[in-house]
């Protein structure tokens, strides 16, 4: 990773990894979830990557996509950001796929992918391939987590 923190500017899409822990077992529709995990997503619309990020650090918010249901959660601690303007989602996914452990069907119902979630226990190998595909560090102090 390059030392350079991003910020992210309002108006500004792209993909987005976020690592978080659940420290709580969770349970639903999608199946049960416990330990360290990376999110893959996208914002392209409205407010770009801030307002994808600071929606899924907020914990009160409408249950709209998978990833919602851990979020709201309350083991659910955000660890990490990395963003990328010019790198499709389904291509991390997709590299990610081959390095760590999928959740089947989870976050990817409008592409083809088997997963956009994984199981992370060794954050240096992701990081090592996020640095890989261009990724930068997300400055998530901006982003208070809780209730809003």
């Amino acid at each position: 990773m390059t030392g350079t923190k991003m910020n992210l500017a309002r108006d500004r899409g792209g993909t987005y990894v976020l690592v978080f822990d659940l420290g709580q077992p969770v349970e639903n529709r999608l199946g049960s979830f416990l330990g360290r995990y990376c999110y893959v997503g996208s914002a392209r619309g409205p407010g770009g990557l801030h307002a994808r990020v600071a929606r899924h650090l907020r914990k009160a918010k409408p249950l709209q996509w998978h990833i919602d249901l851990l979020t709201s959660s309350e083991g659910f601690r955000p660890i990490r950001g990395y963003a990328a303007s010019d790198v499709a989602e389904c291509r991390v996914a997709l590299e990610l796929s081959s390095q760590f452990t999928g959740h089947p069907g989870f976050g990817c119902s409008d592409c083809r992918c088997a997963t956009h979630l994984f199981h992370i226990e060794d954050l240096p190998h992701l990081e090592a391939i996020l640095k890989k595909l261009r990724f930068r560090k997300l400055d998530l102090s901006p982003f208070s987590y809780g209730h809003r």
